[in-house]
């Protein structure tokens, strides 16, 4: 009887092993840097995640095309992220600067010549 306990026990950490083996080999459809996906904000304010795999096969099917919001097709919908302090999404600009940290004053991207800066804010 203690053979054939001793044969499910092998049996079960083999198969268990085998799960572990095939999970770390299946392709994810992220990668590393998006592990949850890419988030993006509609026109109509519509928020959406794309796996990068999905977005992939967006632009193989409609290279050169906006991505459309799956709910109502608006286009084009922006690349978003979410804010630390609201916990809201919104469009990622560019040259926007770091997020701001409660408490500390914000700082500024730097300004063309005969632009004027912003006073800081936060104090």
């Amino acid at each position: 009887m203690t053979d054939r306990k001793v044969l499910i026990v092998i049996g079960a950490c083999a198969l268990a092993g085998v799960c572990v083996l095939v999970a770390a080999l299946w392709p994810s459809s992220n990668n590393p840097n998006f592990p949850e996906g890419l988030a993006y904000l509609c026109p109509n304010g519509h928020e959406f995640h794309l796996t990068v795999s999905q977005l992939n096969d967006f632009y193989l099917k409609h290279y050169g095309e906006p991505l459309p919001c799956p709910v109502c097709g608006a286009t084009p919908a922006q690349r978003a992220e979410r804010d630390p302090q609201t916990g809201k999404l919104r469009p990622i600009i560019r040259d926007s600067g770091a997020l701001p940290v409660p408490g500390q004053p914000q700082m500024h991207p730097p300004r063309r010549a005969g632009e004027s800066s912003p006073a800081p804010t936060g104090f």
